[in-house]
């Protein structure tokens, strides 16, 4: 025991000793670790302020934009909304085209019944009827009575021929009359084909509307995420301001060390 007394004297004092240099040290890192804080600091300060304002500027642009995007997709809404109005007008006049379309068929069908009537009474009509229309036709000296065609006798027609004549003219009455009727039938087949086409380059429109309107309705959220992911990013700061942060810490533990050693 008294040979290991003086070693253990000397190990103390030498710890005592070394307690005394790590203190000093200690302080100096801390007075360092403080100090520097400060230039680190001012750095941060400058480049937080100048986050704020590239952070401000960032904000103006966007909102700008932005309203310039939602006034385009409100456009392309209302370009929308409106074709989907025009699609209905182009509807109902297609229904009305179909509707005068039927019309028109049972019209032509009216009119081949009724001349199909009027050929088949031909065959049975008394020959005065018959003579009495030609004349209306074509003039009251058109025909005369067979008897008193003496002189000119080329100028006589049977009863088959004036039959025939009746018929070829009851045809080009029916002929005029489907004719005109059939011309409505085509220009009722142009309206409706015109109809179906514009009803298609309004759908089309109207959809291409309503892709742009999500097209900047995304393009809307994009923006408004950048502006929060730099907000959040100016909230974290940059790798100055964590740097000088961990040397405050740094330095205000080293104090606290010394002190609570003391």
């Amino acid at each position: 025991m008294r040979l290991q007394s003086p070693n253990i004297l000397a190990i103390i004092s030498g710890a005592e000793s070394a307690g005394v240099w790590m203190k000093a040290h200690l302080a100096l890192l801390a007075c360092i670790a403080l100090c520097a804080s400060v230039p680190l600091w001012l750095l941060e300060r400058d480049a937080r302020l100048r986050r704020d304002f590239e952070l401000q500027q960032l904000r103006q642009q966007t909102a700008a934009q932005i309203a310039d995007l939602r006034a385009r997709a409100e456009a392309a809404l209302h370009d929308a909304a409106g074709s989907a109005r025009r699609i209905q007008d182009l509807e109902a006049r297609r229904q009305r085209l179909e509707r005068e379309e039927a019309d028109l068929r049972s019209e032509v069908s009216n009119l081949k019944g009724k001349e199909r009537a009027q050929l088949e009474a031909v065959a049975t009509l008394p020959l005065p009827t018959i003579i009495a229309g030609l004349r209306e036709r074509l003039g009251e000296n058109a025909f005369v009575p067979r008897a008193s065609v003496v002189e000119d006798p080329g100028l006589t027609l049977t009863d088959d021929g004036l039959r025939q004549i009746e018929t070829a003219f009851i045809g080009l009455d029916a002929c005029r009359e489907q004719s005109h009727a059939q011309d409505g039938l085509l220009a009722n087949c142009r309206g409706q084909a015109a109809a179906g086409r514009a009803v298609i380059e309004e759908m089309n429109r109207s959809l291409a509307g309503l892709k742009e309107a999500l097209r900047l309705k995304d393009e809307i959220q994009a923006r408004t995420e950048a502006v929060h992911r730099a907000e959040l990013k100016a909230a974290r700061g940059g790798r100055l301001k964590r740097f000088g942060r961990a040397l405050e810490y740094v330095g205000a533990g080293v104090v606290i060390g010394v002190v609570v050693a003391q």
